[in-house]
């Protein structure tokens, strides 16, 4: 049970997925520019589902943003509040369903093992990711969660938490395969692949993080969220060349 005490720190989907079109565009230029707070009030001006969980999305991204990253109980309860209203009002809403997953998962990773296996939080994060996969298969976003998903997973747990939970590094190969063709120079996607390799066996493998980080350079990030990534991403890469195996796996471990 160790494993669900640790589950996934995502926030790729946080700042990749695409904005929505039914968002005004003083909602999309406040969040693009980083100015969470704005975008968030111009969203809850119109109570649909696109704008619900938009304004989760926008919860979340201001904290991940952060120096440090601020991800609360309040702040993740209210995202999850309005993902939620979101999929009362549409229960299939692709982003709304992914938001919620973000917010299952890092409410996992703050619980201990048993509680967190009880709430089933982890297994309803990776339902939620998969039945977007399964429903919308173009959705770059839902394999890119599932593949840190199942890299997590084998971290935290290990072969019987991999086991337990039908995690598989093939798995998460295949979907952050499908991921990086559907969405080729998006530098959250590809930094937190790499980032959650790193956490995992820096060592075994070395090659498919160095891809990643290389895909993350030669992204032009289109707002302000994914240029703190991809400055993340460089920062890891400077420091890690002179780390060994155990500090660049509890580096990239710490980092969001």
């Amino acid at each position: 049970m160790r494993i669900l005490s640790g589950l996934i720190l995502v926030v790729l989907m946080i700042t990749t997925l695409p904005l929505s079109l039914a968002q005004s565009p003083e909602a999309m230029a406040a969040y693009q520019l980083g100015d969470y707070q704005r975008a968030l009030a111009l969203a809850l001006a119109d109570e649909t589902e696109d704008s619900l969980a938009f304004a989760a999305r926008a919860i979340l991204a201001e904290g991940i943003g952060a120096e440090p990253a601020d991800m609360d109980k309040e702040r993740l309860a209210t995202a999850a509040q309005y993902a939620e209203r979101a999929l009362e009002l549409n229960s299939n809403h692709d982003e709304a369903r992914l938001q919620l997953a973000i917010v299952l998962s890092l409410q996992a990773r703050a619980k201990a093992a048993r509680p967190a296996y009880r709430a089933r939080l982890g297994q309803r994060a990776r339902a939620l990711g998969e039945a977007v996969a399964q429903e919308t298969p173009g959705n770059a976003y839902a394999h890119g969660f599932l593949a840190v998903w199942h890299v997590e997973v084998i971290r935290r747990g290990g072969r019987l938490g991999a086991l337990f939970l039908s995690a598989s590094m093939s798995e998460a190969k295949a979907h952050y395969g499908i991921a990086a063709d559907l969405s080729p120079s998006d530098a959250a996607l590809h930094w937190q692949w790499a980032r959650a390799l790193a956490a995992t066996n820096p060592r075994k493998h070395a090659a498919e993080i160095e891809a990643a980080l290389d895909r993350v350079e030669a992204a032009m990030p289109g707002d302000q969220l994914s240029q703190v990534l991809k400055a993340r991403a460089q920062r890891f890469r400077q420091a890690s060349a002179d780390l060994s195996a155990d500090e660049i796996r509890q580096m990239a471990a710490a980092l969001l």
